[in-house]
């Protein structure tokens, strides 16, 4: 699957429906060690979002290169679209392996 630039204001986060937000905890123990990362290196991969019949854009993976990209004042970021007809579950088991493996979401 290819990444394509999207406008980042575009992307529901917080009222994404794979937001996790209310349900898990957000760490800040490596929150200034990912901001380094980004400022050194740059952004360097895309964020997962999923469109929904109505064409919004959910956000599945990113949130803090979203943010990170909200505060450098970017307006694209380079995403990958999932379709609508992406099983549930399989974005479930995506969410939860990047949590196991200790990825921010």
């Amino acid at each position: 699957m290819s990444s394509v630039l999207i406008n980042i204001n575009d992307i529901l986060v917080d009222k994404s429906l794979f937001s996790l937000k209310g349900f898990l905890f957000e760490s800040d123990l490596h929150k200034a060690s990912t901001e380094d990362s980004f400022k050194h290196l740059g952004i360097l991969h895309p964020v997962i979002i999923c469109m929904d019949t109505d064409g919004m854009l959910h956000l599945i993976d990113g949130k803090k290169r979203i943010e990170f990209a909200r505060q450098t004042r970017a307006e694209k970021i380079s995403s990958i679209i999932l379709p609508g007809s992406t099983p549930v579950s399989d974005i479930i088991t995506l969410i939860l392996s990047d949590r196991r493996s200790g990825r921010a979401l």
